[in-house]
């Protein structure tokens, strides 16, 4: 439940929270039979090279139990709880309607201290004091659109080299955590 005496910090899920590219070249492998190059990873990259070889990467995101079988990225529970205490968690994702299901079950089963899931590809229409994403264009998205927030970029394999103007860089939640402290 929001509580409107506490700040809030809206925390992206994918590649924010859980680690679903590793599990997408996954899937891909399987369907493909071909190995994936992680020596050249990167987001944008992805999709590509995966289109090289298949029809419809992105048919993984109409999976229905893509989130069953992951597991939060180290640190992320225990610091999202401990945030919870003081601030309000709250989780602000792009979904399609076929995995929507399973992502909420993975964050109620993880985080149940959160006061909301909010489905959206335009997260700066989302009003929050903090904003954790991983995704470049968001950010800078959230950067223009809510200038009074603070944006945390946080970096991952797919996004290493990348910087968005005006953000803090972090590289995992004892990253944030210390942030927060």
């Amino acid at each position: 439940m929001l509580n409107i005496n506490k700040k809030t910090i809206a925390v992206d899920v994918d590649l924010t929270v859980v680690d679903t590219l590793t599990s997408w070249v996954y899937w891909y492998e399987a369907k493909t039979g071909k190995t994936f190059d992680w020596s050249d990873l990167h987001r944008r990259a992805t999709k590509k090279i995966m289109q090289d070889n298949l029809a419809d990467p992105l048919a993984y995101w109409n999976e229905a139990d893509i989130y069953d079988q992951l597991i939060p990225e180290d640190d992320c529970v225990e610091t999202l709880k401990r945030l919870s205490t003081e601030y309000n968690i709250m989780f602000v994702t792009k979904s399609t309607p076929g995995h929507m299901a399973s992502k909420e079950e993975f964050l109620n089963r993880n985080f149940p201290f959160h006061c909301g899931i909010v489905h959206t590809g335009n997260k700066e229409l989302i009003s929050a004091d903090y904003f954790i994403d991983d995704f470049d264009e968001y950010c800078q998205k959230l950067v223009e659109g809510r200038p009074d927030s603070k944006i945390l970029f946080k970096r991952t394999k797919a996004n290493m080299h990348q910087t968005v103007a005006n953000t803090t860089s972090v590289c995992n939640w004892r990253d944030i955590d210390v942030y927060f402290t």
